[in-house]
This record gives structure tokens, sequence and C-alpha cells, in this order.
């Protein structure tokens, strides 16, 4: 009897420590997936807009949609914030538009085509980009910090999808 309860025991230790590592790869949450050039990638992908988050954000990275605009006239605008030590600091914004809010906003002086990052596949919306200034924050560290940050915010404006 004996004999027969150590292999089973063996093989049950087998199973169970294969299935950890199988459940630890088919995971839905995308942080810990390689990008081709073997960093850590996390993916944001709601309201239409999708990208893969740098490295340099995924512990610290949140996205909050809320309207924006004035009464009558508002479109969801989606901001994307660093947290540092219990702080919510703004990185950009990505506004998403009726092809009519826009061309009035750009009648307005409000917008430019220079903010333009995209339009939805169905081409009735239109997206643009803000990038916040952080000359507000006097700590040189959460500065540089946020400058490498902003930086790849900035290389994200051509790798952002929109459905």
């Amino acid at each position: 009897m004996k004999k027969l309860i150590v292999p089973l025991l063996l093989i049950a230790v087998l199973f169970t420590s294969c299935g950890e590592k199988a459940s630890e790869n088919a995971t839905d949450s995308p942080v810990g997936n390689a990008s081709p050039g073997g960093e850590k990638v996390a993916s944001y992908n709601e309201g239409g807009i999708s990208f893969d988050v740098p490295e340099m954000w995924q512990q610290n990275f949140k996205a909050v949609t809320r309207d924006a605009g004035s009464s009558g006239n508002t479109y969801p605008q989606t901001e994307f914030y660093y947290t540092e030590n219990g702080r919510d600091i703004r990185l950009m914004s990505i506004g998403k538009f009726t092809r009519d809010q826009w061309e009035q906003m750009k009648k307005n002086g409000e917008v430019s085509d220079d903010a333009m990052i995209g339009e939805s596949k169905d081409k009735n919306h239109i997206y643009s980009v803000f990038y916040e200034d952080h000359d507000y924050i006097s700590d040189n560290a959460l500065k540089d910090t946020l400058g490498k940050i902003r930086g790849e915010a900035e290389k994200l404006r051509d790798k952002i999808m929109f459905d």
C-alpha cells in the first residue's frame, strides 16, 4: 500500500505545480506579458481607446473617464494619472469628440488639427490629446520622473488605436 501512495503523491504534486504554472500564464491581466523588446506590458482598452501601457507607468497608472466641456456640449475625456505617494498627477488627457463638436471647436479657435491623434473606425469621432505641464511641482526627483513619463506618453501618440 505504501508503494502505491508515494507515487500517487508525487503525481499529485506534479499536477498541482503544473496547474499553478498554467494559471500564471493564462491570466486575463495583461501585466506581465512581454513585448517584442522583452519589457513587461499592460494594455489599456476602454472607451474606444487602446494602447500598451509603458513599463514605467505600470505600478502607478490610473485612468479616469468623465464628461468634459460646457453644458449642452459635453464629450468624454479620459485622464491618465501617475500616482506618487497617494497623489494623483495627471499625465495626459484624451478627448473624444463628434465631428460636429470638433469642427465647432476649431471654428472657435479652441483646438487645432495638431491636437488630433486619430479618429474612430466609423469616422464619426475625433480623438485629441493634451499633455500636462508639471511646472508647479517643486520636488526635482518627481519632476524628473514625470518628465520621463511624459516622454513615454508622447511616444504613445502614434501607437494609440481607436475603435
